[in-house]
């Protein structure tokens, strides 16, 4: 696995991944703004050259992040090519040691590891109307509950939205900056310490896992059998 921490082999240091028709107007917008006031060189479609193939654009775009933020949302699911996005951010992942980040906006993480809800019901569209083929379609299940299983952010957590906001760029920051110590992340930007104070819980979200909250974070840490001990 090679690594994205030198920052000549990255055009971007972040990708985000996201339904346009959710938060395209309003929470993406607010956080690509945000990014790039921190001088976070950030991607969106919005970045695509006119006249490129869409798909090989997007890929070579990710490919050349440092990080990738999934943010997912009620009708993400039903979007065939944030799915292939998605698929491609785990690829990225592990063959590029890519850091992704997921931000469950208005959505349960548990609905998006098991595909209940909003979820479930686009897959249900999906294997009723889409032309893709049955190992797509599971290539697609794989992905959501990968991204599911890693360190991310809750919506639900953090009040109001400007505040996830500020939280998320701070958590940037300081990723990007121990990945390269040298560069000029570093103080870019106060973030409120109050998170650190606030009570942690555990909760399940579904097929024996159960993840810890920490402020507006959340991260699955282990399995829990039927009588609750965590293994």
């Amino acid at each position: 696995m090679s690594s994205l921490s030198s920052s000549s082999s990255s055009s971007y240091d972040v990708f985000l991944n996201f339904r346009r028709e959710d938060t395209g107007d309003n929470f993406t917008s607010h956080l690509h703004q945000a990014l790039r006031r921190n001088k976070i060189k950030s991607f969106t479609y919005d970045d695509l050259n006119k006249g490129h193939d869409i798909m090989a654009s997007l890929f070579e775009a990710m490919e050349g992040s440092r990080i990738s933020i999934i943010i997912f949302s009620k009708n993400y699911a039903s979007s065939e090519s944030c799915l292939d996005e998605l698929v491609k951010i785990i690829e990225c992942k592990k063959v590029k040691g890519q850091i992704v980040i997921p931000i469950f906006y208005h959505v349960r993480p548990s609905d998006v590891r098991c595909q209940t809800g909003s979820f479930e019901d686009a897959f249900v569209n999906h294997e009723q109307h889409s032309k893709r083929t049955k190992e797509k379609l599971e290539r697609w299940r794989g992905a959501l509950m990968e991204a599911s299983d890693l360190c991310g952010w809750d919506s639900s957590m953090i009040r109001p939205e400007s505040k996830l906001v500020e939280e998320i760029v701070g958590d940037i920051l300081n990723k990007l900056n121990a990945a390269s110590p040298s560069s000029n992340f570093r103080g870019r930007i106060q973030t409120n310490s109050s998170i650190d104070q606030q009570m942690d819980s555990t909760v399940s979200i579904g097929r024996g896992r159960s993840i810890r909250r920490r402020g507006g974070k959340v991260g699955v840490i282990g399995v829990v059998d039927e009588v609750g001990e965590m293994k």
